[in-house]
């Protein structure tokens, strides 16, 4: 995988810096305690991240995103094409043994974990609400990448782009 400065280097000029925000959105709202519980857990989720966890987001994110994507043009389908963009950042960075705690890398992975695994803070298959914890992970992933990891969030919003089209 390149740098950070590597990519810097390879993008238009003035893209960098002026990165469009993606934030997703989901119908019902989380009340500000649970938003605080499913944050915390997440980052530190992030600081735990292995290559196992890569290994079960290659397994589970294929059937995961189809699920998604029979929803088309809604939030779900659009909570899909944001996890399969991401998958693509994730894949572009070949395997690794190791995954590097504060990473990109890191943040991807357990943000996709987070989206395979149905028995998380709020089950996926509760009805009207199943993906609302989701949504607010995948959300604090992209801002995270926004704000501290530039390049890899450009290189995202390339893969969303694609996947849009």
């Amino acid at each position: 995988m390149c740098s950070s400065a590597q990519l810097k280097e390879r993008a238009p000029a003035g893209l960098i810096s002026e990165l469009r925000e993606v934030s997703l959105r989901h119908p019902y709202a989380l009340s500000p305690s649970l938003r605080r519980q499913i944050k915390v857990a997440f980052e530190e989720a992030a600081q735990e991240v292995c290559s196992h966890d890569r290994e079960y987001v290659n397994r589970r994110l294929p059937s995961t995103v189809a699920l998604l994507a029979k929803n088309g043009a809604n939030w779900k389908g659009d909570l899909g094409r944001a996890a399969l963009a991401l998958f693509k950042v994730m894949e572009s960075s070949g395997p690794r043994e190791e995954v590097e705690p504060k990473s990109a890398d890191a943040l991807i992975t357990a943000a996709l974990f987070y989206l395979c695994n149905p028995f998380d803070f709020i089950p996926d298959f509760t009805p009207g609400k199943g993906y609302a914890d989701d949504v607010l992970v995948m959300n604090v992933c992209l801002k995270t990448l926004r704000h501290d990891h530039k390049a890899i969030y450009h290189l995202f919003l390339r893969a969303l782009d694609r996947t849009s089209e």
